[in-house]
């Protein structure tokens, strides 16, 4: 009675929607025919697979439309499969099994009767009614011979593809990895990408359930390289689901997480109408197993919220049981119990053994760490037994031989992506060899163009080195030049001048003999200040032309000094200068005639800064820090030598000031002495301090 209700329910349903449709349907052109609709309903399998779900409805409403107003019985039933197909990858189950129910209801003997049953077995798998959904799936097979020939084995693999999964959650493993393998023999044979790419899919789905996970990966990734190729977002989305879901038993969190976040982006566009229920759970368990317990109880409230309204048993025990294994984790057993209770209850609804049986683990484990003792042992007793029972079934010869032969598959492929990898790598290999190479000839070219162009670098600074070098003497030389000059036409002429107009005097008669005397007496300074230039300038000239060349021998250094001493005594009597002498050692090893011109530029140097009534102290001593040498030193009391001076002094030609009696210098005197000092081996240095004198001394090799 019920079932004659519920037919005649979908039929009057049926009915109201035909209504409606063909109410709002358009008059179409009566050009249009059946070749048109047939078009039209083969774009839309490829529209529902890229995820364009409302195209694909509309187009399918279009097409049933212009069916019927043609009266196109063939593009009728099309179109409904096609709406059918729609309403299962929405979800909408109760929508597709209405439809359904109508297609078998009215069209009893279509060539499309297979496929029919074939979703009507999809909608059962999908609500968890397992063995309703296997006979669908036998119901399908029998209606195969009316399919065409050209697309019968298809048809024949897809059903038994989707009959595995079936079988695999009922616990029949043997029929589940038979109906596997035969529909991957077809896809490889036939080259059918699409049944090949699902049942990788469900394959590597199936052996994450039994915690054979790194098989799954690989099955997995398989799918999802072919399903890249072909750009199919509907299957691409569940491949991404479940290969998240292999890579948490993997305990590779991270990489899972990445990957339920891609699909939950992909779903917003392939599922606009669908809530995100079954991501939504995974990435609450994935919390879950990492740990993050606040997160995991907001992703699995969510997904069950949307399970409960959307009436999907197993979304409802798949959130329940993973908020049961929250709390358990978190030691709160009364909350883990009661959600565990919900689970096993929905779980037997459902049928599934293998829910049935981790609810009743996680229960015994919760009641036994409760205190529930009894509780435990009775679930803990069935859960034995049904254990024991499921481990038979696994033991059996059949499911490993065809596990086997799955194996032996994965490895032949495997091996297969070994080698390809292999060859690729010899193929990078060699290509990298010849970029090294090119790279080490580019570098090698590139180091020698930098030694060539550092060579040529090192050459230019040399020379820029030189020239610089040869500028700055050039420039000495002229500084050297200019001040000679001025030397020669000031200093020595202005003498010469004087001379002169003396002579001029004499010869003329003019001058008596007393005025003759006074004159000769007043230019005599004036003419050995100039004797002293002159010798001073041919004693540097030499040097700077072909250099002296000194006789080193034993002279006694007192009688060098009072002949200067004489030779300037006109000077020293016109400043009333007191000249005081001292001498414990006076032999030294020296030249005669550079010492003497030594001596004479230091005492005439002395009286020209020493003013009037000034002393002037010379001393011939053994110097008291090295016994084989002579401290020879000349002291005056004079005006010493200001700091801004001090460091050019011994420079040639350095700057100059006048005397105390405005006396003027060369400014090369000091820089001649130093140098011939330094010939004799000996040293020259200076102390002074400004208006209370200066001291220069000079240290000679003792003579033995």
């Amino acid at each position: 009675m019920r079932k004659v209700l519920r037919i005649a329910f979908v039929v009057l349903l049926y009915v109201f929607i035909s209504t409606g449709i063909m109410a709002q349907s358009v008059k179409h052109n009566a050009s249009l025919d059946t070749s048109y609709v047939v078009n039209l309903l083969d774009e839309l399998s490829n529209e529902i697979n890229k995820g364009n779900i409302e195209l694909a409805k509309q187009k399918a409403r279009e097409a049933k439309s212009i069916s019927i107003e043609i009266d196109f019985d063939d593009g009728i039933v099309r179109s409904e499969l096609t709406l059918v197909d729609a309403y299962l990858t929405e979800k909408l189950l109760d929508s597709a099994e209405t439809l359904i129910q109508h297609l078998i209801l009215t069209h009893p003997e279509s060539k499309y009767r297979a496929r029919m049953h074939n979703f009507e077995a999809v909608a059962y798998n999908y609500r968890e009614n397992n063995i309703e959904a296997i006979n669908a799936f036998n119901q399908a097979e029998k209606y195969l011979d009316r399919v065409p020939a050209e697309s019968r084995d298809r048809m024949g693999a897809g059903i038994t593809m989707n009959r595995a999964s079936s079988y695999m959650k009922i616990g029949d493993r043997i029929s589940g990895f038979e109906s596997y393998l035969s529909s991957l023999r077809f896809a490889e044979q036939s080259g059918d990408t699409l049944i090949l790419i699902i049942g990788l899919n469900n394959l590597g789905d199936s052996y994450t359930n039994f915690k054979e996970f790194d098989k799954a990966v690989f099955y997995l990734e398989r799918a999802l390289t072919l399903v890249e190729e072909k750009e199919l977002d509907s299957e691409r989305l569940r491949i991404l689901m479940n290969l998240a879901n292999a890579k948490t038993g993997q305990e590779e969190y991270s990489e899972a997480e990445s990957l339920y976040k891609e699909a939950l982006e992909l779903h917003k566009k392939v599922r606009q109408n669908i809530p995100p229920y079954q991501i939504l759970f995974n990435m609450g368990k994935l919390y879950v197993d990492m740990g993050e317990y606040d997160q995991a109880y907001e992703y699995l409230s969510e997904s069950l919220e949307y399970c409960v309204t959307l009436n999907i048993p197993q979304g409802i025990y798949f959130n329940q049981f993973g908020l049961g294994q929250l709390y358990f984790f978190q030691k709160d057993y009364p909350k883990a119990i009661d959600w565990l209770k919900k689970a096993y209850v929905q779980a037997e609804m459902i049928g599934s053994l293998p829910m049935i049986q981790d609810a009743r683990e996680y229960l015994y484990e919760s009641y036994k760490l409760n205190g529930a003792y009894n509780e435990a042992l009775v679930v803990y007793e069935e859960f034995v037994h049904v254990n024991d029972s499921l481990k038979e079934v696994e033991s059996n010869s059949k499911i490993a031989e065809f596990r086997s032969e799955l194996e032996l598959d994965r490895q032949t492929e495997l091996n297969r992506l070994l080698e390809e990898k292999q060859h690729e790598q010899e193929a990078r290999l060699e290509i990298q060899f010849i970029l090294i190479l090119a790279a080490s000839i580019v570098i090698a070219l590139i180091f020698i163009l930098l030694i060539q162009s550092y060579r040529a670098t090192r050459k230019m600074e040399e020379l820029n080195a030189q020239l610089q070098n040869q500028k700055e003497e050039l420039e000495q030389v002229s500084k050297t030049k200019d001040k000679l000059f001025a030397i020669i036409s000031h200093d020595l002429r202005s003498p010469l001048s004087s001379m002169q107009g003396l002579l001029y005097l004499i010869n003329s008669d003019h001058l008596t003999l007393s005025e003759i005397k006074d004159l000769v007496k007043n230019i005599e300074p004036t003419m050995r200040k100039n004797v002293d230039t002159m010798e001073n300038l041919l004693a540097w000239a030499r040097e700077q032309l072909s250099g002296v060349k000194l006789s080193i021998d034993n002279i006694n250094i007192q009688p060098v000094v009072e002949g200067v001493i004489d030779n300037h005594s006109l000077q020293i009597e016109a400043k009333n200068i007191e000249v005081h002498q001292q001498y414990t050692v006076t032999n030294a090893l020296a030249d005669s005639n550079a010492l003497r011109l030594v001596v004479r530029n230091l005492i005439t140097n002395a009286i020209k800064f020493t003013p009037k009534g000034g002393n002037i102290f010379i001393q011939s001593i053994e110097d008291s820090e090295d016994d084989n040498m002579v401290r020879f030193s000349i002291k005056d009391t004079g005006i010493g030598i200001p700091e801004s001076m001090r460091d050019t002094l011994f420079k040639p030609f350095s700057e100059t000031r006048r005397g105390t009696a405005q006396e003027k210098g060369s400014g090369f005197g000091l820089s001649i002495c130093k140098e011939f000092v330094e010939r004799m081996n000996g040293s020259l240095t200076f102390e002074s301090k400004e208006n209370e004198g200066s001291t220069f001394i000079i240290k000679l090799p003792k003579s033995s």
